[in-house]
């Protein structure tokens, strides 16, 4: 038998180096250390790293975690909403 996944609706933003009010959007409860990279402590989604391209992408049930371009690209499809920094 072959079987198919069902659809998961994510929010998702895509650091990009000058988009910190998305992050601000995206994290409530977090601190960041901006620069060249970015740092985010969120006591409700831990800690996460990321450089310019990075997609933080937030799951009913996995919370959130992060992709490249290419991976977000390859497993997300685009749809009428709110999206934090996307270029959609």
């Amino acid at each position: 038998m072959k079987a198919r996944t069902k659809p998961v609706e994510v929010e998702a933003v895509q650091w990009r180096g000058d988009n910190r009010d998305d992050f601000i959007a995206f994290f409530s409860d977090a601190t960041f250390v901006w620069g060249d990279a970015l740092a985010v402590h969120s006591p409700s989604e831990g800690y996460h790293f990321a450089r310019p391209g990075t997609w933080f992408v937030r799951t009913a049930h996995l919370g959130v975690s992060t992709m490249t371009d290419a991976e977000f690209l390859n497993d997300y499809n685009a749809t009428l909403g709110q999206y934090y920094g996307t270029r959609f």
